[in-house]
């Protein structure tokens, strides 16, 4: 292949990790129908808040504070394409819910909105971004979200006895 056409395939592929890219793959993790299994929207349907807040072990996280977890580090993405460098938060922090309300159902529905309001700022974050993209961060937080998302599927599954989450 001659430099020219490799310049243009380089810009093309190039032009597949755009914000178009990375909305469309966050969409399909959040409320698409991706390869892997079931979005995480159809993953926390159903869920109570009884649920979402029973701990199965001492020492592992709930499926409330898994999605308070996600909600964290995907506030820190959302900052990072709109240049704001706050600090990042402490892992340990990252897990908890009491911001979100002291009553479980309270807290569960406000989780819950507070997932589906920063979904839409992120994609409204990747259409506005403008210049290079943090794709490794990028890519790191759709990696995140689906790992999170196997471990809350199984909670549902354990806790629930349903066969599929």
């Amino acid at each position: 292949m001659d430099a020219s056409k490799r310049l243009n395939y380089n810009a093309q592929s190039h032009s597949m990790e755009t914000s178009t890219y990375f909305t469309q793959q966050f969409e399909e993790i959040y409320q698409g129908d991706p390869w892997y299994g079931k979005s995480l929207r159809r993953v926390l349907n159903g869920v109570t808040p009884e649920v979402a807040f029973t701990r199965i072990q001492e020492n592992e996280h709930t499926i409330a504070e898994l999605v308070a977890h996600m909600i964290s580090w995907k506030q820190v993405l959302i900052n990072r394409l709109g240049k704001n460098n706050e600090a990042k938060p402490k892992q340990k922090e990252t897990f908890h819910t009491e911001a979100y309300g002291t009553s479980p159902g309270h807290a569960w529905k406000n989780l819950l909105q507070r997932l589906e309001d920063q979904h839409k700022q992120l994609l409204t974050a990747l259409d506005e971004t403008v210049g290079r993209l943090p794709k490794r961060m990028l890519y790191g937080v759709m990696q995140h979200d689906i790992y999170h998302l196997g471990q809350i599927a199984f909670l549902k599954k354990a806790l629930t006895g349903s066969r599929y989450a």
